[in-house]
């Protein structure tokens, strides 16, 4: 339930983004639509928008007055297609630029109240130790640092030091069935530790006695830390961190897309990792999500608002960014020249888009079945 309002709110931001920018640059709004045609019910009028309900529960849609060159809004200062290419390409940035502004706020809220991550420069930081796991048994402590392993015979004793998380596992994956002094650092704070030191009889298990879920030793390591500032620099901290956040998991999601088109092209098909609404809901609710705290969820809506705004802007057919593109073709070609072409492009590229979000749909429903 909780994935499901996440989805219809960032849907319903989304298009009042387009929407409040029309009406800035005095555009008429002929309809606000949520989900997509057939339409099902009118639910209001307001200031000459009919607010609508439609039959196909998926995204939404504002219908601008005079999107398209006609006898009857060739005058009209109220049409779209009056309105300049930058007045048109703000309209249609207005959904993705309030799905942007939303995860930045979002993340910057989290980091605000959650605490800032500051990076540990690869130091293997002790984050989790699951029960009943061989560190369990030995004791290890949280926040602090694995900083070497030392053998247990005493009359050939081997010191190996380690520095980073990437040694840690590359060690212990070459010493399975194996038993070994854990050396750990004093308590961590960012990246100071306590000069102390800790060691620990550490048995590294077999890859036949490791549980799925864990490693040969049952420890999480992490390469960040949480750190909390004065109050009146947190709001300013996290804003900033929100921003970085942004601009990382863009680049992650362009990345990821990359390799799912290549994916496709060669032939492999669409990777499994994909998920249609159906399957997003499921893979929350399985998560967990729906009993996770408030500071959770906010994160997974900003994640989310920004995986739309990011899928609203590649330049294809039906999509924000594919309306853009076709704004810029107008702009030096000719409105006139290419808009019969522009509708086929639109219409085809909605029919493909509604296509794949079937064939994904029926797919997720399948993978829940087989998994039950």
């Amino acid at each position: 339930m909780v994935v499901i309002l996440i989805l219809s709110l960032l849907v319903i931001l989304h298009e009042l983004g387009h929407f409040f920018v029309a009406i800035w640059l005095k555009i008429k709004v002929d309809e606000f639509g949520l989900g997509f045609p057939p339409k099902a019910i009118k639910l209001f009028t307001w200031r000459g928008t009919d607010f609508t309900l439609n039959w196909i529960p998926f995204g939404g849609f504002v219908r601008l007055h005079g999107e398209f060159i006609s006898p009857e809004t060739k005058s009209d200062f109220q049409a779209f297609h009056q309105k300049t290419a930058w007045q048109q390409i703000l309209v249609m940035l207005g959904g993705p630029g309030v799905n942007i502004i939303i995860a930045i706020l979002t993340f910057a809220t989290v980091f605000s109240i959650g605490g800032i991550p500051v990076s540990l420069n690869q130091q293997p930081r002790i984050a989790y130790v699951a029960p009943g796991s061989p560190a369990a048994l030995a004791g290890i402590d949280l926040k602090t640092n694995l900083i070497g392993f030392e053998s247990v015979q005493t009359e050939s004793k081997v010191t190996v030091p380690i520095r980073t998380i990437s040694e840690a596992q590359q060690f212990v994956s070459e010493h399975r069935g194996e038993t070994w002094l854990a050396i750990t650092s004093g308590a961590c704070q960012g990246q100071v530790c306590l000069e102390s030191s800790k060691a620990a009889v550490l048995y590294f298990r077999t890859k036949a006695e490791t549980p799925a879920d864990q490693g040969a030793m049952g420890l999480v390591f992490t390469e960040y830390d949480i750190q909390f500032y004065p109050w009146y620099e947190m709001p300013f901290r996290g804003m900033w961190h929100g921003l970085i956040q942004t601009y990382e998991l863009t680049f992650l999601m362009l990345n990821e897309l990359g390799k799912l088109v290549t994916q496709m092209i060669s032939g492999q098909g669409v990777s499994d990792a994909v998920a249609g609404p159906i399957g997003i809901v499921h893979q929350a609710e399985k998560a967990g999500l729906n009993q996770a705290g408030a500071l959770s969820i906010a994160n997974f809506l900003g994640m989310l608002s920004l995986n739309l705004a990011v899928m609203n802007l590649l330049p294809i057919p039906a999509l924000d960014g594919g309306r853009i593109v076709m704004v810029c073709f107008g702009y030096f070609l000719g409105k006139q020249r290419i808009e019969k072409f522009e509708n086929y492009f639109n219409y085809g590229g909605f029919i493909f888009l509604v296509g794949v979000l079937v064939l994904i749909s029926f797919r997720d429903v399948w993978n829940i079945w087989l998994q039950r």
